[in-house]
């Protein structure tokens, strides 16, 4: 049996919504991304955006392993290695586009929902200024009534009711979820440094003496040229 359109699974204003939601999540983390990732970023929004509103194909299996294989490529020639803060956030980024190419049902919709979560968080590896933790709470409170809004009108192509009640139910949730916030961000105990105290790709040390030093500091070398 085949499977529905993919209009039949949510209708397309909805659809189209979460692509924009998406860009607004992708924005702050183009200021992180190698030029060529960025540019696959936009080609991967304007391809699906053409499928969903003109009808283009939408890349095989064989055409999506071989995008797969080439991100992997790329973030490896970009930054020599896979895992690390820059490497593993622009990866998280590239295969979220490459899912957005690949979806064709609601369970699909789904984990890209979850993934624009975890694209909010790892922003948050970078920048934890005002601007930044007021532009993500707004887009964790649109991802969260996208969420709603997915969960109520999956199946209805030409649903009756307008997208605000469902995005004004998110918002509730999230005001909801604010007092548990900052009861947390009070009583937890917080890491000096960035967070999870991770610095810029941590996971190696630099040669060097550096003015202070602890323990395992020089467990893990590479050369740097800093001065």
């Amino acid at each position: 049996m085949s499977a529905p359109p993919f209009d039949a699974v949510l209708p397309r204003p909805t659809l189209l919504r979460l692509l924009a939601l998406l860009a607004l999540v992708l924005a702050p983390h183009a200021l992180h991304l190698p030029p060529w990732a960025t540019a696959g970023v936009l080609l991967a929004l304007v391809w699906r955006v053409a499928n969903l509103q003109r009808g283009f194909t939408l890349p095989n299996r064989a055409a999506r392993v071989m995008l797969t294989l080439a991100a992997f490529a790329g973030i490896y020639a970009s930054y020599g290695r896979i895992a690390g803060q820059h490497s593993g956030t622009a990866l998280l980024v590239l295969m979220s586009v490459l899912k957005l190419l690949e979806m064709r049902s609601l369970r699909d919709v789904r984990v890209m929902v979850g993934l624009l979560y975890f694209l909010v968080f790892a922003q948050f590896l970078f920048s934890q200024e005002i601007w930044t933790v007021l532009w993500l709470l707004a887009c964790v409170t649109a991802i969260t009534g996208l969420l709603v809004e997915v969960s109520a009108v999956s199946g209805q192509p030409t649903p009756s009711a307008s997208w605000r009640p469902y995005w004004r139910r998110g918002a509730v949730i999230v005001a909801q979820a604010l007092p548990l916030m900052v009861v947390l961000f009070v009583l937890f105990p917080r890491i000096p440094g960035p967070i999870w105290g991770l610095p810029a790709d941590a996971g190696v040390s630099r040669s060097g003496m550096p003015d202070s030093m602890s323990p395992g500091d020089i467990s893990e070398l590479i050369l740097s040229d800093e001065q």
